[in-house]
């Protein structure tokens, strides 16, 4: 099953959900054919290990919510839950952080996962006066 969802407005990025039994198959296919940018992985942590190895191949990055349940650790995959940690930091009123082992920190490296960091929380309760 495939589902593309284009934008209405003059948004660039388009979304698509494909969801199959073969993942090596529909990932090499995405990348080669439908050009993404980026690999949202499964959450079983064999099949992001098979996405994982298909955009390291094709260097396209990878977010997957079981990259920190694999060991060893994937390359070259950025972990979703870090990802999503950050982003809900942004919606609570939080700008990035110059502090690199904040959740609100500018960028996230490959295989690094992360949590709230006292600075973070710290962040959170002033903006709340809690």
């Amino acid at each position: 099953m495939k589902i593309n969802l284009k934008p209405h407005s003059k948004e660039k990025y388009n979304l698509s959900l494909s969801m199959v039994r073969c993942m090596q198959t529909v990932a090499d296919h995405l990348i080669k054919v439908e050009k993404v940018q980026v690999l949202i992985g499964s959450q079983a942590w064999q099949e992001a290990a098979i996405v994982a190895d298909v955009g390291n191949r094709a260097q396209v990055p990878v977010i997957s919510h079981a990259a920190s349940l694999v060991s060893p650790k994937l390359t070259h995959v950025i972990d979703l839950e870090t990802v999503v940690l950050h982003e809900i930091g942004h919606l609570l009123g939080l700008d990035h952080s110059s502090m690199e082992d904040t959740i609100m920190y500018p960028s996230i490296p490959s295989g690094v996962v992360k949590d709230l960091h006292d600075d973070d929380v710290r962040g959170i309760k002033a903006l709340y006066n809690i």
